[in-house]
């Protein structure tokens, strides 16, 4: 949900052009489809269901190497990186943020939904559509 929320607020912002956004999960399983879940929330939030192509990416060091950019979900998710792969990963402390914290929010996490209800699922997609904007017009300002 927050790579497709992050690209379409890109492109609002004007800068999609400019960025590849791209989601990678540190326990995915490479190429599940979105949840039932997830997608009946796109749905509910967007009008269509958007995510009905998308297919699971395993995050890996040789991934996190190439991105100018990783925004993950979590602080604990952070720190797990840095703690895993700082030493093997160039630059990674200086790239690596929640979406939280790039968002100007920092204390602001966002939980994986998984296996919760519809309305934990909307939650989560009101809170990502609201830092995805402000990360979005963050990167667009940057360029």
């Amino acid at each position: 949900m927050a790579e497709l929320l992050l690209a379409r607020a890109l492109e609002r912002a004007g800068a999609g052009g400019r960025a590849e956004v791209s989601s990678a999960g540190l326990e995915a399983t490479p190429g599940l489809p979105a949840t039932s879940a997830a997608r009946r929330a796109v749905q509910r939030r967007l009008g269509n269901d958007l995510l009905a192509g998308h297919r699971a990416s395993l995050l890996t060091p040789g991934l996190m190497g190439q991105a100018d950019l990783v925004l993950v979900m979590t602080r604990g998710q952070k720190q797990h990186l840095l703690h895993e792969w700082g030493g093997a990963i160039d630059r990674l402390e200086g790239k690596l943020f929640t979406l939280g914290e790039y968002a100007g929010r920092p204390q602001t996490d966002v939980d994986d939904p998984v296996g919760m209800p519809d309305a934990r699922y909307d939650a989560c997609i009101a809170l990502l559509e609201e830092l995805t904007e402000a990360a979005a017009a963050r990167m667009a300002a940057s360029h």
